[in-house]
């Protein structure tokens, strides 16, 4: 009876844990043993031990330690006269629970883990010698770890090192895998506390070779096996070691012919990676583009789709920023991509189509920096949207998968921007028109943002072909569709589509007029920061266009509504808005006046260069650029000279509008002369004057770099920042910031590394001291993100990761786009440099983290390499414990 009821209870309790009813479990399990009579056989003692062992495990931790010493002792009591190997065994094991416990737990008080430390010490000097392996087993698990938690408590890191080499010593002849586990897990560590902590380079260069020759030969070991070369090349390059010669025993590691399973692969690509970053940039570039291809060739053969798409989704992942990508960072996808197009395992479809999209992505990419790095790989948008197009056809099903669809829907839209870049403005409205057929099986939740985008462009693309009633149809659609949506990011692309449509030069006052009270309807009482931006900006134009029509009154009127319902917003571009109302409110006032009296010839040629002014604005505007910009010019030149401060600001706009023109236009070197000329310093010239003489500094920056002067743009950014640096004014302030921005970037592209790294704090300080807005938010996260890339290519991953800290922080509650796709990139990222750092729990918990939050906009895929990248941490971590890597 004792026999059958006790082993039920084991068999109940082992279901209801699986279960997560660990309550029932435990109220089960002690009702049971506390009937338990003497066991009458070995069946009856072993049932009795894995009871126990259950029972601990639910207990300890949160039961006082007498607690559990009573099950111990009422265990031994009733399996006494029954010792066979599975009896023992099973006994020792539910004793390790008591100390195992230890390794999941991340607050343990320093009182409780002396307790346990004893404790633990106490049993393996009772098991150590037991004729049994598996109480032997059991006994070398408890000893590492009493060295272990040691080692949390901060004792002598000597010693500790020491006891961890007897400890190896004294498994050198077990023949058990786990044994020979431990004996390596102790070698490795205490190899690893005599670089810390001793400085004992030769005993730790010992110590490792010796776990690089045994952890080869075991699976579950072969994490130490790799970190130990590691170590080994550290400790070359720090004597003075060649790279080359450093590295020999990582890169024999790298391809040794141990079997692939999904775990050794991914330890491979990781193990690659963490080799690179111990060797300068140009050596890194070749071994990265030699290296990654053997390792590409080999994991692709792979016969276990598993390791094939392992060594895809590393592929894609190990570089995860676009602004820092390299020319042989997209070799390494195309060679991944060629490598796995025979594949067709339904397991392998996401990987190889993620891929190849990266692929797509990179070479079609926008320039996202103001200044180009020679690094970055050849931009082609043709042959990006013939690849997209082939990339249709190899994945048929991609449109219809939940996971692949999102991703497909974007390359479709980011097909058709790219068609019209180069001109094919109807082959892109026809594949902005096949965007929601072609995804119309996947779950539209996941793709509203997408399609939001998608109908955003075709209205715009249509209006710019010039069929105007097409894009008037799709933007009415669009908003109906859109502006009440509760994501603000779909809810915004409504919001842009009116506000670009209210922008084209082709409509009447009444239709602009039309749109505009469109927006307000929609939109008037939206919360979200772009939208209310646009907001500001429609009732500044509506002010504008009631004042072209003469209605002064009404336009007045308008301004002063929009000053009283903004005037405390916190917005950099909002607050420039409600500026420039207030100036407008009061050129109004100067307006009414000087139409009574009569004025001086200086007055009488202002009225005059102020109407030629405004009319090269409209030519401008209407598409005349080049007849425009001469107009500017004969006001520059006319305005030159004059001693009325007035006519002067008029000279000046003309430099800056015709400044901003040829910045548009690409035209450097015309840019450069017209820079200088606005650089030169007036007196009595108002705050605006000094506004347009700090855009002069930036764009002859920007025009010095484009020429091929790095230095020179340089030092006229650091001339504006100087100029700056004591500003009140908003305004200036962000025009300081774009300069110190660009600066860092240039500094960044000449290659020096460190002062790019300082270059980009300071850009960060300077932001900090300023109101926040999204486009600095976007700034920040933009220095954020190149700072951390030095940082890793320097291997100062702590540094690294607090930087990606800052990004998600930053992006925290920010539903910009473009701000949560660098958010989603730093949150792999930040996992990737816990990993790298051996800190496989906090790896486990961001992965986790990304799982969880809805407000970056993760998508599928995401979570499902999040999920699998979660669960390798998590085991990783579950074996290590809190030992350090």
């Amino acid at each position: 009876m004792l026999e059958r009821t006790i082993i039920e209870a084991v068999g109940t309790a082992e279901t209801l844990i699986d279960q997560g009813d660990q309550g029932d479990a435990q109220a089960l399990l002690t009702q049971a043993l506390l009937m338990c009579a003497l066991a009458a056989n070995d069946r009856e003692a072993l049932a009795i031990a894995k009871a126990t062992r259950l029972l601990i495990n639910l207990d300890v931790g949160l039961l006082p330690e007498g607690a559990i010493d009573a099950h111990v002792e009422r265990m031994r009591r009733l399996i006494a006269p029954f010792h066979c190997e599975t009896t023992a065994t099973a006994s020792a094991e539910a004793e390790l629970s008591r100390f195992e416990w230890v390794h999941s737990s991340s607050d343990a008080d320093p009182i409780v883990l002396v307790d346990v430390l004893r404790g633990a010490r106490e049993f393996t000097a009772r098991a150590h010698d037991s004729e049994h392996e598996g109480v032997r087993r059991a006994a070398a698990e408890a000893a590492l770890t009493a060295q272990i938690i040691r080692e949390w408590l901060s004792q002598d890191a000597t010693s500790i090192a020491v006891a961890l080499e007897s400890l190896a010593l004294s498994l050198t002849s077990e023949s058990d895998s786990r044994m020979r586990h431990i004996r390596i897990d102790a070698l490795y560590t205490a190899a690893r506390l005599r670089i810390d902590h001793t400085n004992d380079a030769p005993a730790a260069h010992y110590l490792l070779h010796t776990v690089f020759k045994e952890a080869g030969e075991l699976a579950s070991a072969r994490r130490f096996y790799y970190s130990a070369t590691l170590h080994l090349a550290d400790l070359s390059l720090d004597a003075a070691a060649s790279p080359a010669e450093a590295l020999t025993e990582a890169t024999t590691a790298l391809h040794s012919d141990y079997a692939d399973d999904v775990q050794d692969a991914a330890l491979r690509c990781q193990h690659l990676d963490r080799m690179l970053v111990r060797i300068t940039a140009d050596d890194r570039e070749k071994m990265a583009a030699m290296e990654w291809v053997r390792l590409i060739n080999r994991l692709t053969a792979s016969p276990d789709p598993q390791v094939r798409a392992t060594v895809l989704d590393h592929v894609r992942f190990r570089r995860t920023n676009l602004d820092g990508l390299t020319a042989t960072d997209l070799h390494i996808l195309q060679h991944a991509d060629t490598a796995a197009l025979r594949d067709t395992h339904q397991g392998t479809v996401g990987a190889r189509f993620q891929v190849a999209c990266r692929i797509v992505e990179v070479i079609g990419r926008p320039n996202l920096g103001v200044v180009p790095s020679h690094t970055e790989p050849h931009r082609d948008p043709s042959l990006a949207v013939r690849l997209s197009e082939e990339l249709e056809q190899r994945f048929p099903h991609a449109a219809s998968s939940p996971e692949l669809a999102p991703t497909m829907a974007r390359m479709l839209l980011e097909r058709a921007l790219r068609l019209s870049e180069i001109g094919r403005r109807e082959q892109a409205l026809s594949v902005l028109a096949e965007v929601r057929s072609k995804v119309a099986n996947a779950p539209v939740n996941h793709l509203r943002h997408i399609l939001a985008q998608s109908d955003y462009w075709r209205g715009r693309l249509q209006r710019e072909a010039g069929q105007r009633h097409q894009a008037s149809t799709a933007v009415d659609a669009m908003v109906t569709e859109f502006a009440h949506d509760p994501d603000p990011d779909v809810r915004v692309w409504a919001a842009n589509a009116l506000h670009s449509a209210s922008r084209d030069p082709e409509l009447n006052p009444s239709d602009v007029d039309a749109i505009l009270d469109r927006f307000a309807e929609a939109f008037s009482d939206d919360e979200d920061p772009r939208i209310r931006q646009h907001d500001a900006h429609r009732r500044l134009n509506q002010a504008v266009h009631a004042h072209e029509q003469g209605a002064t009154n009404r336009a007045a009127q308008l301004l002063k509504d929009l000053v009283a319902r903004y005037n405390t917003d916190t917005d950099a571009e909002i607050i420039d808005t409600v500026r420039l109302a207030q100036q407008n409110l009061t050129v109004l006032t100067l307006s009414a006046k000087e139409a009574k009296t009569p004025g001086t010839e200086s007055e009488e040629q202002y009225r005059d260069l102020s109407s030629r002014l405004h009319a090269a604005d409209g030519i401008y505007a209407s598409g005349r650029t080049e007849e425009a910009a001469r107009q500017w010019q004969v006001l520059a030149d006319s305005a030159h000279g004059s001693n009325d401060p007035n006519i002067a600001i008029i000279g000046l706009a003309a430099l800056d509008m015709w400044g901003a023109y040829l910045n548009d236009s690409q035209q450097w070197v015309a840019l450069s002369a017209v820079a200088r000329r606005a650089m030169v310093a007036r007196e009595n010239l108002d705050f605006r004057a000094e506004r347009m003489r700090t855009r002069a500094y930036l764009r002859f920056g920007i025009a010095q770099g484009r020429v091929g002067d790095p230095l020179s743009a340089i030092a006229a950014f650091e001339a504006l920042d100087a100029l700056a640096a004591n500003t009140g004014d908003d305004e200036i302030m962000t025009t300081r910031q774009q300069a110190i921005y660009n600066r860092a970037v240039m500094i960044d592209d000449l290659g020096d590394a460190e002062g790019a790294i300082e270059a980009y704090e300071h850009v960060l300080a300077v932001h900090s001291a300023s109101r926040d807005s999204q486009a600095r938010r976007l700034r920040r996260i933009k220095a954020l993100r190149n700072k951390a890339l030095l940082l890793n290519d320097l291997n100062r991953l702590p540094d690294a990761a607090s930087a990606h800290r800052q990004i998600l922080d930053i992006a925290s509650g920010n539903p910009d786009p473009e701000l949560c796709q660098r958010a989603r990139l730093s949150a792999f990222s930040l996992a990737e440099c816990f990993t790298r750092l051996g800190d496989h729990s906090s790896s486990a918990q961001t992965y986790a983290w990304i799982r969880s939050v809805t407000t970056l906009g993760f998508t599928s895929t995401d979570n499902l390499s999040a999920a699998r990248a979660q669960k390798s941490a998590e085991r990783l971590a579950h074996r290590a414990g809190k030992r350090k890597q």
